[in-house]
């Protein structure tokens, strides 16, 4: 035997322990990923989903306000059809009606004059649009 000898042990223990460190450097990453999906999953969906369904609701209840408020009108304008009144008093303005022996007066608005266009006039269809016929 020399006089030189060499230690092994110690230099097979750092080799063993890398391996260990090299799995613990990829875990880390991967356990936090799967942390902040499991996260997305369980909280950040359901929000969104929760949040559009509360819109929905939303543009819901604005659309039955909508036709609320139109059936209080019909339901304001058959109340009024049901008074014999008002319906003789719509027959007389909206369709010239009137009670038997009663005169019927329609005044209509006067005339107006025709333009009238110089002999020889370029534009024929001009004097027929200005003067409607």
């Amino acid at each position: 035997m020399t006089g030189t000898a060499t230690i092994d042990p110690p230099e097979q223990e750092s080799t063993e322990r890398e391996p260990r460190w090299r799995w613990a450097r990829f875990a880390l990453p991967i356990a936090v990923t799967l942390v902040l999906l499991t996260v997305l999953v369980v909280a950040v969906f359901p929000t969104r989903q929760l949040l559009d369904q509360r819109a929905q609701v939303n543009d819901a209840r604005a659309e039955l306000d909508d036709l609320d408020a139109e059936l209080a009108e019909v339901e304001e304008r058959a109340e009024t059809l049901r008074d014999p009144d008002a319906v003789e008093l719509m027959a007389r303005d909206e369709f010239l009606l009137a009670r038997p022996g009663d005169e019927l007066y329609v005044l209509r608005p006067p005339v107006r004059s025709q333009a009238e266009f110089p002999n020889g006039w370029p534009f024929p269809g001009f004097e027929h649009l200005v003067n409607g016929g």
